[in-house]
């Protein structure tokens, strides 16, 4: 399964590679079977932009952006495998790479 991303925003290198890691994790955890893509802009104003899941990083901390690739990778996940997962799943998601990878973590 590949993951695709981009960064179209201000994030620097240190922070984008600790997206990719994220991603990573993600897959790892929470497995698709499906090709995924992941746009990172300052703003945007929709979820999704030629495929890709659009995620808006300005004014939000690390863990918040975090938050909204979770949020993403969670219901793409729950299309996949026909499975209702939820806000749960994000937050736990989050917390358990934070903590098993504090080094990441930019707040």
């Amino acid at each position: 399964m590949k993951i695709n991303i981009k960064n179209n925003s201000t994030f620097n290198l240190q922070k984008f590679e600790s997206i990719k890691e994220f991603l990573k994790f993600c897959q790892e955890t929470s497995p698709l079977k499906q090709e995924i893509s992941f746009m990172l802009v300052n703003e945007t104003n929709q979820e999704l932009f030629n495929g890709d899941y659009m995620i808006g990083v300005s004014g939000k901390s690390f863990k918040e952006s975090l938050t909204d690739i979770s949020k993403k990778w969670i219901s793409e996940f729950s299309n996949q495998r026909k499975i209702n997962c939820g806000e749960k799943e994000v937050v736990l998601m989050v917390d358990y790479f934070l903590k098993k990878f504090p080094f990441l973590n930019f707040n």
